[in-house]
């Protein structure tokens, strides 16, 4: 279409419109692929396109979480090693030791220290760094690892000392429990510390990663000596609340 003949203000008419669909349709189909986005995002999570890629956001969601949390510069957590650790630890006989969702390593760095042979993993490598770098520091050696517990291979008669401190797994999951409890050396130890609190109903599946109730930590581990147990409105070590927390020693037999 020639404009050449068309009055000025005519021509930058018709120049407008030519500017205007081509962005009209850039507009569109960045407006529906952003709806068709949040629609697969939205069915994905629940689980309508299948159970693996509902998992698969959920943890992508879970480590943009942690990844921001472990950037703050005072994160809302005990830098210090926990404490049911380090009164428990010294009693133990060393060796290799497995710290499941290690965060900042905090613990994992303790344990190295002591002379623990440590390998520690967390999905968040914002966390990991930070563990890398405090042992770097405190010269000692740590093997961090990126990985997602429901994935991680724990192997088989692997751990002296497995921790699961304030670690947000889903503990109803009994393939994975059983997993965890397999890679245990027997006379080995699980050290676990956990509010005991349910975000859900109870009978809800799957349960929220970390809900605990009432008594179900030394039940999960009744095929384990119990050596220890305790249910005490304590302060947590995330947000300095106070709730009732779950410390479990057990002993693989």
């Amino acid at each position: 279409m020639l404009v050449s003949g068309l009055h000025p203000s005519e021509r930058q008419t018709v120049t407008k419109r030519r500017l205007i669909r081509p962005a009209a349709w850039v507009a569109a189909v960045l407006c529906f692929a952003a709806v068709a986005g949040f629609a697969v995002l939205f069915l994905g999570q629940r689980g309508y396109l299948g159970q693996r890629l509902a998992h698969r956001i959920q943890l992508e969601i879970t480590r943009r979480q942690f990844d921001r949390l472990y950037s703050l510069p005072n994160p809302p957590f005990l830098q210090q090693p926990n404490e049911f650790l380090t009164r428990t630890a010294s009693s133990l006989q060393k060796g290799a030791a497995l710290v499941v969702a290690c965060g900042q390593g905090r613990n994992a760095v303790y344990l190295a220290q002591e002379g623990w042979d440590v390998t520690a993993f967390d999905i968040s490598e914002k966390g990991l760094e930070i563990a890398r770098r405090t042992a770097q520091r405190d010269g000692v050696p740590l093997n961090a690892i990126e990985a997602d517990a429901t994935e991680f291979d724990y192997g088989t008669d692997r751990w002296d000392l497995l921790l699961l401190v304030y670690a947000p797994i889903p503990y109803d999951d009994a393939g994975l429990l059983q997993r965890i409890k397999a890679s245990v050396k027997p006379g080995g130890h699980v050290l676990v510390e956990m509010p005991i609190e349910m975000h859900q109903p109870p009978e809800r599946r799957p349960r929220i990663p970390g809900d605990l109730m009432p008594g179900e930590l030394p039940e999960l581990f009744r095929d384990f000596e119990i050596v220890s147990y305790s249910e005490t409105l304590d302060v947590s070590d995330f947000y300095g609340e106070r709730k009732l927390i779950g410390r479990l020693l057990a002993r693989r037999r």
